[in-house]
């Protein structure tokens, strides 16, 4: 007798539809509810970053395997070394037949300040029209933009550095600067 076999199937979470936006140093969590009508196949999983194995990535890429008893779910937790697009595989394979289920990965750096200047929360601005006082903000990450408002209005250029003096248009008795970092991508 020759029986036609039937290759695994699955449903993934998250949803694969579309480019899924992860972030540096957080886990996230992946799986395939597996099913095989072939009821006597044993199923084997291998999880792939852009087709090669995980296990031989260089450098290592952080996951672990959330259920010893199903290695179908697993745990990602990206470092710099895996910015950009990439793309999650998990192969599932019956013995005969693999199928696979991807994700579409979009992983980007979370923007932090580093460092800014002048230190002190609070800052005057002298009424001396020559004098002018620098803001500055260096991001945790060169792929961050620096944009500025004073007084939740855009405040010119976007840059790291921010010139202030008595005549800077918009400029009040009491103000509010701000720096906002973008990695032009958003927080999932």
């Amino acid at each position: 007798t020759i029986y036609k076999n039937t290759p695994p199937n699955g449903v993934v979470s998250p949803s694969n539809g579309s480019a899924i936006n992860l972030s540096l140093s957080t886990p996230y969590n992946f799986t395939v509810d597996t099913s095989d009508v072939d009821v006597s196949d044993t199923l084997t999983a291998i999880w792939k970053m852009n087709g090669i194995p995980v296990g031989s990535l260089s450098p290592a890429l952080t996951n672990t395997v959330l259920s010893a008893v199903d290695p179908f779910q697993s745990s990602f937790t990206f470092d710099a070394n895996y910015t950009g697009s990439r793309q999650l595989t998990l192969s599932i394979s019956d013995g005969l037949d693999t199928t696979d289920f991807s994700w579409d990965l979009l992983i980007y750096s979370n923007c932090s300040v580093a460092s800014s200047l002048p230190a002190g929360a609070t800052q005057r601005v002298s009424a001396n029209t020559s004098l002018t006082t620098t803001y500055g903000v260096i991001p945790n990450d060169s792929g961050c933009a620096v944009s500025w408002t004073l007084n939740s209005v855009a405040f010119g250029a976007n840059g790291n550095l921010k010139d202030v003096n008595s005549t800077t248009s918009g400029l009040g008795a009491s103000n509010v600067l701000t720096a906002t970092l973008s990695n032009g991508v958003g927080t999932p």
